[in-house]
């Protein structure tokens, strides 16, 4: 695994992300803002598409400030357990 401090553009290879969940959405622009463009592959036919099958009620078991996406904060407004 290579930190993304070290990432650097190799000149004619992809980088392909498994998945347009959250995490692999957020790894994609983490990407996007390094200078990389990625290909997000994802076996459905919709974003984040796992999260879109859960109950409306559902809730994380950890605190907002250790449930967010680096580079993405989670609003306020999700209150401290989301």
């Amino acid at each position: 695994m290579v930190a993304p401090d070290t990432l650097e553009r190799v000149s004619g290879e992809r980088v392909v992300v498994a998945g347009a969940g959250a995490a692999g959405l957020a790894v994609a622009a983490m990407l996007k803002r390094r200078g990389i463009d990625p290909l997000v592959l994802e076996q459905t036919d919709q974003i984040a598409s796992s999260w879109r099958s859960r109950y409306d009620s559902l809730r994380l078991n950890t605190p907002r400030i250790t449930s967010t996406l680096s580079g993405y904060r989670m609003p306020r407004r999700c209150g401290r357990w989301p």
